[in-house]
Parts: structure tokens; C-alpha cells; sequence
């Protein structure tokens, strides 16, 4: 009789311990569905997810799938991204400037400059307006950086060729991406700032371009392009523009 109490309490208390587990597991699942991690509910979502974690790049902002494709909206510093290639705003000389372009030089170190001299010139030209260059990242997270010349614009009101400039900006980096294989970058605000390119219609050609791309290069290598912004004001533009890009 001894035995059989004995056995009965080890028997209850494996029925309780099970019980526990299985509730863990089901918590779990649940989490995942929730946060949309899952592996089928993260191909198939359109639905731009705002303050979500970007898995392959560990930022916080909002983001959305086209095609194979993470998009990503995030306002940072874009010299501390680790993904294979940034893209730089520069000058036609790509020896450095102000803004972003000093920032990734000056984050680079010298190394990048010394490589740029050396890249095909006429005269200090070594990168035609809506053309772009690769180059190492050497002292930067980066494997690559992208260099593309924007267009300046005139009072703040770009001309039809002033947009087409810009939109080629990014068809330029996005070829190179294929070129060399590279599966993910991180586009800066290409052309805003100094160049004058007003926020709101860059935003919209920047997000139009690589929609267009992604849905007509399905097998493009590459499965995540982050949007790096400055201000508050970049970031509630393009976060309006991923909103529209996830909706139709």
C-alpha cells in the first residue's frame, strides 16, 4: 500500500510538471504569432508593423515586405549599420564634403578617400549626377559604400529632370547591388539637406523606385533595404510612405 501512495504522488506530480510545460509552449506560440516572427506569417504580411524589430539588423522601426524583400524605416546614424552596403550622398569628386558624405568619410577613415582618388576621372569628376560608384567600407561596419551624386535643386523646387536624377540615384545602387551580389543596404535621404531636394517628393521617389524594383526583380539578391533617416520629419514622411507602399 506503501508503495502504491508513493507511486501515485511521483505520478501526480509528472502530470502537473507536463501540464506546466505544455503551458509554457503554447505561451510561446502564441508570442510569435503575435509579433508576426514567425516564418510563414513574416512572408506572407504586407501590413506595414510599426516599433517591430528588423531580425536581421536588430533596429526598432516600422517595416514592411515587398516581394522577398524586408523594407525598413529607421532613424539613426547610418555609419553604425551593420548590413553589406550604405549609401552615401556625395559630390562628384567623392572626396568628401559636408553632411553625410563627411560623416562616412570621416567614419571610414582615410582609407576610403585614397580609394576614391584612385577610381576613373575627368578632371574632379568621377561620378556623372544620378550615376554611382562602389568602393570598400573599410573602417565601417559595411562591407561596401554606395556613392551616388543626387541633383541639386534650385529654391527648393525640382524640375521634372531634377526627379528623374534622383530616381536613377537609386536604380544606379541597386543595380550595383546586384553586381556584387549584396543582400542588404541602407539608403540615405539622397539629395535632401544642402542639395535643396525638398523631403516630402524625395521620400516619394525614393520609395516608388525601390518598390518598382523589388516587384520587378524578384530574384534580386536583396532581402532587406533599410530607409536611414535624420529627422523627425524625414522619419514621419517615410514611415507615411511605407504605410502606402504596404496598402496597395
Amino acid at each position: 500500500m506503501r508503495l502504491v501512495a508513493i507511486f501515485k504522488k511521483c505520478l501526480a506530480v509528472m502530470i502537473v510538471l507536463c501540464f506546466v510545460f505544455l503551458q509554457s509552449r503554447v505561451s510561446m506560440v502564441a508570442a510569435d504569432i503575435g509579433n508576426g516572427s514567425g516564418e510563414n506569417s513574416e512572408k506572407s504580411s504586407k501590413t506595414a508593423k510599426s516599433g517591430k524589430i528588423c531580425r536581421r539588423t536588430g533596429l526598432h522601426g516600422k517595416r514592411v515586405k515587398i516581394a522577398d524583400t524586408e523594407v525598413v524605416v529607421w532613424k539613426g546614424d547610418i555609419t553604425t549599420l551593420h548590413v553589406d552596403a550604405i549609401v552615401n550622398a556625395a559630390n562628384s569628386s567623392l572626396l568628401g564634403g559636408g553632411g553625410i558624405d563627411g560623416a562616412i568619410h570621416s567614419a571610414a577613415g582615410p582609407q576610403l578617400e585614397k580609394e576614391c582618388r584612385g577610381l576613373p576621372a575627368i578632371g574632379e569628376i568621377r561620378c556623372e549626377v544620378g550615376d554611382a560608384k562602389i568602393t570598400g567600407g573599410h573602417n565601417l561596419p559595411a562591407k561596401f559604400v554606395i556613392h551616388t551624386v543626387g541633383p541639386q535643386v534650385s529654391a527648393g523646387h525640382p524640375s521634372s529632370s531634377d526627379s528623374k536624377n534622383l530616381k536613377n540615384c537609386y536604380l544606379s545602387c541597386l543595380d550595383l547591388c546586384e553586381k556584387f551580389s549584396i543582400k542588404s543596404i541602407a539608403f540615405c535621404c539622397v539629395s535632401c539637406g544642402i542639395y535643396g531636394f525638398p523631403n516630402n517628393l524625395a521620400a516619394k521617389i525614393a520609395f516608388g523606385t525601390v518598390k518598382e524594383y523589388l516587384k520587378t526583380h524578384p530574384k534580386t539578391s536583396l532581402d532587406l533595404v533599410v530607409f536611414c533617416v535624420f529627422s523627425n520629419e524625414q522619419l514621419n514622411l517615410y514611415d507615411g510612405e511605407l504605410d502606402s507602399v504596404a496598402n496597395n
